[in-house]
């Protein structure tokens, strides 16, 4: 995702909340719009492991970064012969968004189970 979605998402986000010209209300109004975009490249970082540091578990779906570039999909259990190439990792999980179907009487649509 790029900033520019990022931006334009907290945009979409924004514009559904209701408007008020009090000086306080316009404040917490900006506000929310920055804490979606920091809350947004926060939830893109946090997912990524240094691998110089850290190791992910043994079994788990594995995407690893390698330092001269390219990337691999991995159990983690296997070939740790590599693992001195790579500079960062991640859980298939954690990149992919949790999802469930809902259904409703004129359609179905996949939304995220957070909400």
């Amino acid at each position: 995702m790029t900033r520019e979605q990022i931006e334009n998402a907290a945009k979409e986000h924004q514009s559904k909340l209701p408007y008020c010209d009090d000086r306080k209300v316009r404040g917490e109004f900006v506000g929310n719009y920055y804490g979606f975009i920091a809350g947004a490249q926060w939830r893109i970082n946090s997912v990524w492991h240094e691998a110089e540091t850290e190791l992910p578990e043994s079994g788990c779906d594995t995407l690893v970064l390698f330092r001269g570039g390219g990337c691999e999909i991995t159990d983690s259990g296997t070939r740790f012969d590599l693992w001195r190439a790579v500079s960062q990792w991640a859980y298939l999980d954690d990149l992919l968004p949790e999802r469930k179907e809902v259904r409703n009487d004129t359609e179905s649509r996949i939304i995220p189970s957070s909400l």
